[in-house]
């Protein structure tokens, strides 16, 4: 977390918010698509661009002569577990319905867990950190690589998910929001 806010201020404090743009890739008009305004769209460009873009936003931030106006792009993943507010269960609701099934699954292990992830996730992850080709991989896993654990084509939320596919690491807060998710 601290490592979090420290990149979060460091953006805000070198890119102040009438320096830069974003756009938008959630298909929508950038005022206020599904539900998210656009100051939503401004958090998800800085999670996104400090996460995954970090190198950039350095080189940027000291860089003698910048370029102007800068634009930062945004990412799916635009809210992540240090931007939820779980008291708000509603919102939190809201924000897992602009997803697809398997994300949302996901995202309520991140917030809600009581154990560590399983052999498999910290192995699939470990593969996608490093690069590894999945192509010596069976297909199943490298659907599950590109899609996620609880991907099954068309599925969607109210198919819900299987007994033996449900989490096993969650909350009882968790397997609420997930019920709760799953009978919308």
């Amino acid at each position: 977390f601290a490592l979090y806010k420290w990149r979060k201020d460091f953006f805000l404090a070198h890119f102040p918010e009438d320096t830069w743009s974003t756009d938008c890739n959630f298909e929508c008009d950038n005022t206020g698509c599904m539900g998210l305004s656009s100051e939503n769209h401004r958090i998800a460009a800085i999670h996104y661009n400090i996460t995954e873009n970090f190198d950039q936003v350095l080189e940027l931030a000291f860089e003698d002569s910048r370029p102007g106006p800068l634009h930062f792009s945004t990412s799916v993943w635009f809210l992540n577990k240090f931007e939820w507010d779980k008291e708000k269960e509603q919102e939190v609701l809201q924000k897992l319905t602009t997803v697809d099934l398997s994300t949302t699954v996901h995202i309520i292990c991140v917030l809600y867990n009581c154990s560590p992830p399983s052999l498999l996730q910290v192995a699939m992850r470990r593969v996608l950190e490093l690069g590894l080709s999945l192509d010596s991989l069976p297909k199943e896993l490298q659907v599950v690589a590109e899609r996620g654990l609880y991907y099954i084509a068309g599925r969607e939320a109210v198919d819900g998910l299987d007994q033996k596919e449900r989490p096993r690491c969650l909350t009882s807060e968790g397997e609420k929001i997930l019920n709760m998710f799953l009978s919308q």
